[in-house]
């Protein structure tokens, strides 16, 4: 697989298409996952580590949502929508 496809995902632009809610690791960990797809293209292990008011200050519509409860999934068609 080619290296160059792992590169830092918010230089390259991509939106934030979804996001899931899992019981938090650490006392600093919000639980919060951030997707720029669901399914077999969002891969893991090139995760990346980011501060959730980086990721409001990309998608601010997600501040709506912030407090909701472990277990929630929140998906979106296209950067455009809500």
């Amino acid at each position: 697989m080619n290296a160059d496809r792992y590169e830092d995902k918010r230089a390259q632009g991509l939106p934030i298409l979804g996001a899931l809610r899992t019981e938090p690791l650490r006392g600093e960990d919000s639980g919060w996952q951030f997707l720029y797809y669901f399914g077999p293209d969002e891969d893991e292990d090139h995760a990346q580590v980011w501060a959730v008011s980086e990721v409001l200050s990309l998608v601010p519509n997600l501040n709506d949502f912030i407090d909701s409860p472990v277990g929630t999934a929140l998906r979106r068609r296209n950067k455009n929508s809500k």
